[in-house]
């Protein structure tokens, strides 16, 4: 039997150069007359790229692997001819075999809308002092939900989706514990929902924590940042506004706790662009995801809870963004209101030209 095909990528930053020309999207943004062709050509740009959730091939293309304390959907690599195996003879040349390959990680993707439902896509998920649900600020994480989207072709490849999250999850659920929660969850014109979630803050390393004592200045930006280009508006202005210094946050006194934490943390931006290509800023989070039609890429982790006191385990799935692309704005902006245009590196701009949009990177401490 054939091996199956590897998809082409994982990265969806590291492949965007190698993207024929063919499955480039129209550089003229989709209107609402010419959303759904737009659509269909989004659709096969993903399933050529062999990790989209509404493709039923899909499934052949990963596998689980063990990563730590947790199990992560990897890329299945394709089997190639064993190298321990004398051709000649049949018999084995080496008594074992060569190491194998490092781990790809796969980035499923999936055309969805993210719903009003359990939104907390904002600068800081509301974070308040003190907080029932975080014990500290750098543990916060934002979440969505993301549901059948209400326009064809996109809105019945989402049941293919939740079928296809179903096998995954069926592939690597603990024998005897029950179904994962806090994943798919009820909601939506479909009836089911997955829950996105985004860190918020990153650990630096101990060489960066080391540099960040030293540094009589740990506030500016990597050279990286302040680059300029005729496609690519990354200026150390508008950088500026994806710093720790200029975060934004619901509660004002948490402000001290904000900046304790850059001796010791990052902080990640959601990796969300708007129709125009470019990084969302925080404070727009809401009013330009909120009910947006998107292209969403996320990593999938599993794992498991033991029961106490004679009840049944628990397995626990978490979908990580990677990438959040808007292809049509909320409803609101649509009809008239106006829209606002790892070791952690984000771009603050991909090109809205690409199936597999071009990215600058910058750090964002």
């Amino acid at each position: 039997m054939p091996a199956p095909a590897t998809p082409k990528a994982t990265n969806i930053f590291s492949t965007m150069l190698t993207t024929p020309k063919a499955m480039h999207l129209p550089v003229i943004q989709p209107s609402l007359c010419t959303l759904p062709s737009h659509l269909i050509l989004m659709c096969n740009n993903l399933i050529d790229l062999g990790l989209y959730l509404s493709d039923k091939a899909v499934i052949k293309n990963v596998h689980w692997v063990r990563k730590g304390r947790a199990d992560r959907l990897a890329i299945k690599p394709a089997a190639p001819l064993d190298p321990n195996l004398d051709t000649a003879t049949g018999s084995a040349k080496y008594l074992s075999r060569p190491p194998d390959d490092p781990i790809e990680l796969a980035l499923l993707s999936a055309i969805v809308q993210l719903c009003s439902q359990d939104f907390w896509i904002t600068s800081d998920g509301g974070y308040r002092i003190p907080s029932k649900i975080w014990q500290q600020l750098a543990n916060v994480k934002l979440s969505c939900m993301a549901k059948e989207p209400d326009m064809q072709p996109v809105r019945e490849d989402f049941k293919t989706v939740i079928g296809n999250l179903g096998q995954l999850q069926q592939m690597i659920s603990m024998p005897g514990y029950q179904p994962g929660k806090g994943f798919i969850l009820p909601g939506g014109i479909s009836g089911k929902c997955i829950k996105v979630q985004h860190a918020l803050f990153e650990p630096l390393d101990a060489d960066e924590i080391e540099s960040a004592v030293g540094s009589a200045d740990n506030k500016d930006l990597p050279d990286t940042a302040t680059q300029s280009s005729a496609t690519e508006p990354s200026d150390k202005m508008s950088a500026s506004g994806f710093t720790m210094e200029n975060w934004p946050l619901t509660d004002k006194s948490a402000q001290d706790e904000l900046e304790d934490l850059r001796a010791m943390y990052r902080i990640v931006p959601v990796p969300a662009y708007n129709l125009q290509g470019h990084l969302i800023k925080p404070a727009a989070y809401r009013r330009s995801l909120e009910n947006a039609l998107v292209e969403l890429h996320f990593n999938l982790s599993h794992g498991s809870i033991t029961g106490k006191n004679g009840q049944l385990g628990n397995d626990v799935f978490t979908a990580d963004d990677h990438l959040i692309r808007v292809i049509a704005p909320p409803r609101s902006s649509v009809t008239g209101t106006p829209s606002t245009p790892r070791k952690c590196k984000i771009s603050l701009y991909i090109n809205p030209s690409e199936s597999s949009p071009t990215a600058k990177k910058i750090h964002c401490d």
